[in-house]
């Protein structure tokens, strides 16, 4: 039923240095490269890219950035599913008007789940410490450890975040919540603080729905950007003004890209050298302003009143004599002890009687 978009976009301007990650392989990334479900987008301290989605939401990738794109799904030309995750760094989105109630489009950091419906919001994620020169494939679980709050700018649309906790906040226009990692969620208005957070971001330029054909480059028809690959896609491109949309090419390694050193590349590939517009000089009147008469500040005196302290009147401890009641003790009797006279028996021996011993005379033979 539902049609799974294997170009989930594509890097229509960059600066500096950046990187790709495609199933565990690294490149350096260049203007239109591809970008898929399960990506990876990495910047340096330099670099700064810009994706096209194929919704035509704007993704402004800041510098020190990494974010995966784990899912974006398309249903008959809408977007369906779209699943952006953010480890870290500044993002500035421009998410496109979603056209049925069951599309979705969140963001998820470590702290919050930021859902969205067709807005103009930027999250910032603080970058970890002693970040590799060159990023590595596989993130370790010791960068990801001790993270201060995301911080949410919403400048125009809707939004509905959801912290640790479960805790969901509607955000409204013109406020900055912060999502802390103990489920807390604190928000104001954006300050100025705030917008130099996100000053190197560009805000949102106007867009139009272009149809790119195989092998155009007729009169009236836009560029075949899609001639590449030789299929119709149908994307949304920048316009400046009335002018033409040109064909991005991919810049070579070392040379300055096309906006940079003034040239703009036409359907053929040939760099041509931009006219000159000769405007009329706009005359601005001198701006008179009053000078401000500021009125003196008469202070009043403070009077003070005397603190007058009452006088603690003690009142006298009055203590009771203890009378102690004579402890009489009563006499102790004491029985006589009756002894009974002990009467002892006669003791009667019975007289001896001895035998007398008859000797046998002994007669002699």
């Amino acid at each position: 039923m539902y049609s799974f978009a294997a170009e989930s976009g594509e890097v229509s301007y960059m600066r500096g240095d950046a990187w790709l990650i495609h199933s565990g392989n690294r490149t350096q990334l260049t203007l239109g490269t591809k970008v898929q479900e399960g990506d990876v987008v990495v910047t340096k301290s330099n670099g700064r890219v810009k994706l096209s989605m194929v919704d035509g939401s704007r993704l402004f990738v800041g510098s020190q950035s990494r974010l995966k794109v784990e899912t974006y799904s398309m249903n008959k030309g809408n977007l369906f599913s779209a699943n952006i995750n953010m480890l870290w760094g500044k993002v500035r989105f421009f998410v496109s008007k979603l056209r049925t109630k069951s599309s979705s489009f969140q963001v998820k950091t470590k702290t919050a789940v930021i859902g969205v419906r067709g807005t103009e919001f930027a999250v910032i994620v603080p970058v970890p410490k002693n970040l590799p020169a060159k990023p590595s494939v596989r993130v370790s679980k010791i960068l990801l450890k001790n993270l201060k709050p995301t911080k949410l700018l919403l400048f125009s649309g809707a939004v509905v975040g959801q912290s640790v906790s479960g805790a969901v906040k509607h955000v409204k226009p013109g406020m900055a919540v912060n999502f802390k990692p103990s489920g807390l969620i604190e928000s104001n208005k954006i300050g100025k603080k705030d917008l130099r957070l996100v000053e190197t971001l560009p805000a949102q330029r106007p867009v139009v729905r272009e149809k790119v054909t195989k092998g155009g480059g007729g009169k009236g028809e836009a560029p075949a950007v899609g001639a590449r690959t030789g299929r119709t896609d149908t994307l949304l491109r920048p316009l400046e003004g009335k002018k033409k949309v040109q064909a991005r090419l991919p810049a070579a390694a070392g040379k300055p890209t096309p906006q940079a050193s003034g040239l703009r590349n036409t359907v053929a590939g040939k760099p041509t050298l931009r006219k000159p517009v000769a405007g009329k000089p706009t005359l601005r009147k001198p701006v008179v302003t009053k000078p401000t008469v500021r009125k003196p500040v008469v202070r009043k005196p403070v009077v003070t009143k005397p603190v007058i302290r009452k006088p603690v009147i003690r009142k006298p401890v009055i203590r009771k004599p203890v009378i102690k009641k004579p402890v009489i003790k009563k006499p102790v009797i004491k029985k006589p002890v009756i002894r009974k006279p002990v009467v002892r028996k006669p003791v009667v021996r019975k007289p001896v009687v001895r035998k007398p011993v008859v000797r046998k005379p002994v007669i002699g033979i």
